[in-house]
């Protein structure tokens, strides 16, 4: 049985309704893959939607029949809407700004011949690189060619990204996102404390929070409190506490934002995650891709009827402190809060909370994670 891996990588560094499915569809689709990972109560979760649904946006366009079907439609379309499919990444990718850089390439085993159409649709809609390697017999220097671009497209961040090619490896699906952003206030490094973080488990941990008064978009409202952190340029930080974490949970709190002036807290972490990207599309009902019987036929121009996509991981890095970039080495200071915090409401997160990095205007996800244990890296 012939096997197509599917590979990609992102880093985060620093750091009327928009919510129409067929104009913006990572939207709804991102916040229900992350729904699916927001039960974990001990490890800290973090993935790129926009990165698995590149991914998936690609492995759509290799696929025919029932599998076409069911990625199309988990990615907010019908088997009928491919080149609608297209259209939108092509929009997507134009709206990332100079603070996201996003990477595509594809690597297929030496001796078969991508599909024509095919290849002009990775090439042109995706800007994807393109090339052959010997699976086969020179296996071990595609398995470093492909680490190598991992390790340079995340700007160094992720290595080793693949342990191995096997003979029956076929096709190999790459995808890198590099996001860089400032927060548009920075944080005052003096403000920064060391106080208790309270776990799932009713213990606490030790941190070092973020903390400063400012005016920003926030809600509160039983155990349900949230803020919008704003970066330079085209990007912003929802931080939501919250008992529901659903799209239409944040879809009715989001609309609800005012603007105030609050004290806010959070604390500094740092994430290094790796995700199975099968399971989670399995508990999104997407499975047939992932099993024998799956249809790529549109992959090579000789028809390949035993594909199948043996692997889908995805990796990543984040960092988030005082200014919101990972060259900024923030000092840590233990400070008492000023005497007239008390005239301000506050939104402190001392506890597990969620957090979306996304379009201003859009409001299309780059980023979604949970924050469990903020020393646990």
């Amino acid at each position: 049985m012939h096997r197509l891996l599917l590979l990609f990588t992102f880093i985060f560094v620093g750091v009327s309704s928009l919510y129409a499915q067929k104009k913006y569809p990572l939207l709804e689709v991102g916040i229900n893959e992350a729904s699916k990972l927001s039960q974990e109560k001990q490890k800290n979760v973090l993935f790129s939607p926009l990165s698995l649904y590149t991914l998936n946006s690609m492995l759509a366009n290799m696929s025919v029949g029932e599998t076409k079907k069911e990625l199309i439609g988990h990615l907010g379309y019908t088997k009928d809407e491919i080149v609608l499919l297209n259209s939108y990444l092509i929009d997507l990718q134009k709206r990332l700004g100079e603070e996201c850089v996003l990477k595509s390439a594809l690597r297929y085993s030496k001796g078969y011949a991508l599909n024509s159409s095919l290849k002009k649709i990775l090439e042109e809609n995706y800007e994807a690189e393109i090339a052959s390697g010997d699976f086969i017999r020179k296996g071990e220097k595609v398995k470093d060619e492909i680490n190598n671009w991992f390790y340079e497209n995340t700007d160094y961040k992720i290595k080793d990204m693949i342990e191995s090619i096997s003979p029956m490896d076929k096709l190999i699906l790459m995808n890198a996102l590099y996001f860089k952003a400032e927060w548009e206030h920075p944080f005052d490094t003096k403000q920064t404390y060391n106080k208790d973080f309270h776990l799932n488990n009713q213990k606490t941990v030790k941190a070092d929070f973020l903390s400063k008064t400012e005016t920003v978009k926030c809600y509160a409202s039983g155990s349900t409190k949230a803020i919008i952190l704003p970066y330079k340029g085209n990007y912003e930080m929802l931080m939501i506490s919250t008992p529901t974490f659903s799209f239409d949970a944040i879809t009715a709190m989001d609309m609800k934002l005012k603007e105030k002036k609050v004290h806010i807290e959070f604390p500094k972490f740092v994430m290094n995650s790796s995700l199975d990207c099968i399971e989670l599309m399995r508990n999104m009902n997407v499975t047939i891709p992932f099993q024998s019987g799956a249809d790529f036929t549109m992959l090579f121009k000789k028809s390949e009827k035993d594909l199948f996509v043996s692997k889908m991981y995805q990796k990543s890095f984040l960092k988030i402190d005082e200014i919101g970039t990972v060259a900024v080495a923030a000092s840590v200071a233990k400070v008492s809060r000023s005497l007239d915090m008390k005239d301000y409401e506050e939104y402190i997160f001392d506890q597990p909370f969620y957090f979306i990095i996304r379009n201003k205007m859009t409001k299309e996800p780059l980023f979604i994670g949970k924050v469990n244990n903020p020393v646990l890296n």
